[in-house]
């Protein structure tokens, strides 16, 4: 599969999805998930989306590292 002009790549590790909250609850794929729309900045969305996840632990201690990527391949004019 080739990225296409526009196109965008979320990669994580399952600390992401496993990280818990006090009542044993984890984040989840389909919390992750509703963090995407509109086209934000990157960066923005990693910020936003490490902010939810501290904000759901919020007090728990974490067994896992909660690391990600992304990436988005530009709309380059011709001749670039």
């Amino acid at each position: 599969m080739a990225l296409e002009k526009g196109d965008s790549l979320f990669a994580y590790t399952d600390g992401v999805t496993d990280a818990a909250n006090l009542a044993g609850e984890n984040f989840n794929v389909g919390r992750l998930v509703a963090l995407f729309g509109g086209e934000p900045a990157l960066s923005m969305l990693l910020e936003n989306i490490h902010k939810q996840i501290e904000d759901h632990a919020s007090g728990v201690q974490q067994t896992d590292d909660t690391s990600m990527l992304a990436v988005r391949r530009k709309n380059l004019s011709k001749g670039d």
